[in-house]
């Protein structure tokens, strides 16, 4: 008896339905079917703010929630490819002369999982980790600025590279990305997406598209 699926069939990380032989020919190393596409909402616009540019590449939406809970909570660690999938050229443009340093998560978090998220999220890239949570706490459980500028730190004897863009995979408020700024003062920032209210509270800072 045969399998009606075979195995040279390129399957949706996210769906695993099969990818479309078309598709394969206009997006390198496709991991992602058509459907699943079509529910990332590119934003590609980046924001100068306190003299920093700040890229976002995807708005934030309930797609992409459960795709980061499936990646992160139930350490789908497959999914870590589907993120960047055809912008990761994008992303190499903009970071090319930059080293990428990581928003962390918590010893905990890390722990459970048995992986770093946004590590893994740039697994073709050469990343550094110089920033520690002392908490489990997240910022969705605290609306105390002090408190969470508190709980990341950064590493003692960790050698701080020149010319840092920060990685963050959701902007929500920006409390925690704040104290990536006051500790290692990026150049630039690249954040996988940020969430609609607060792209609506930045229209009347500068902008471009990318």
């Amino acid at each position: 008896m045969y399998s009606s699926i075979k195995t040279d069939e390129q399957r949706c990380r996210i769906c695993n339905d099969k990818i479309d032989s078309l598709s394969s020919l206009f997006f390198e190393n496709e991991c992602i079917c058509q459907s699943c596409r079509e529910q990332f909402i590119l934003h590609r616009r980046a924001y100068k703010i306190n003299g920093i540019w700040i890229y976002v590449l995807y708005e934030y939406n309930e797609f992409l929630e459960r795709l980061l809970f499936r990646f992160k909570e139930q350490r789908d660690i497959a999914l870590k490819e589907v993120f960047l999938h055809d912008c990761y050229s994008l992303f190499k443009k903009i970071t090319k002369y930059h080293s990428i340093c990581v928003m962390p998560s918590s010893d905990f978090s890390r722990y459970q999982r048995g992986f770093e998220p946004n590590i893994e999220i740039l697994y073709q890239s050469n990343v550094y980790s110089p920033l520690y949570k002392n908490s489990n706490i997240k910022q969705s459980e605290s609306k105390n600025r002090e408190h969470i500028k508190n709980v990341i730190c950064r590493k003692e004897l960790y050698t701080i590279p020149s010319s840092i863009c920060l990685f963050d995979d959701v902007c929500t408020s920006m409390n925690t990305l704040q104290c990536g700024i006051r500790l290692l003062n990026p150049e630039k920032i690249f954040l996988l997406s940020a969430h609609p209210l607060w792209i609506q509270g930045k229209s009347m800072e500068k902008q471009k598209r990318f």
